[in-house]
């Protein structure tokens, strides 16, 4: 076999065992799905942890493409991303992030220079990167530390929604 088949025809490969599967698996480009049959479960996993397809499909052909609850695409040369319902959707859909910063400047101003020990102090603080201290007193600057900034997000959202 010199490249992949693609179209209604099914190459059906007969090997003595599953590391010849596998070894030919991995010479070729990645798969649009790989279909074994097999009832021997140990063979099975070691096939899905030795290679690489867009999908797999164990002991039946053409399933998975029907349902709508697997994504359905390749890998590598075979295809990019998934298809179906939701994955597609989301193959082809770009989430673009987002941030705004409604954060009142004045708190946030000890991210900018001139920068001094106090304000390494209160960033150290704030990440709460400060010399570990152990026990209840430790347990309580994290609780403070996180109260603190509970209180700057909750003035932040405030501000921006109202709220």
């Amino acid at each position: 076999m010199q490249q992949e088949m693609f179209g209604p025809i099914l190459l059906v490969m007969s090997v003595a065992n599953i590391d010849e599967a596998i070894s030919t698996i991995n010479k070729l480009e990645k798969p649009l799905c790989l279909y074994a049959f097999s009832s021997n479960s140990h063979n099975i996993d070691k096939l899905l942890c030795s290679t690489s397809s867009g999908g797999v499909n164990i002991n039946d052909v053409t399933m998975h493409y029907t349902l709508e609850s697997l994504p359905f695409g390749g890998i590598g040369n075979s295809g990019i991303g998934n298809y179906h319902g939701k994955f597609g959707f989301n193959t082809f859909t770009h989430k673009r992030a987002v941030l705004h910063d409604g954060t009142p400047e004045a708190l946030m101003k000890v991210r900018y220079a001139p920068y001094s020990e106090s304000k390494l102090s209160q960033s150290k603080f704030l990440v709460n990167k400060s010399e570990k201290s152990t026990g209840i007193v430790g347990w309580l600057k994290s609780i403070l530390g996180m109260s603190i900034l509970g209180v700057v997000l909750a003035y932040g959202l405030h501000l921006i929604f109202g709220v």
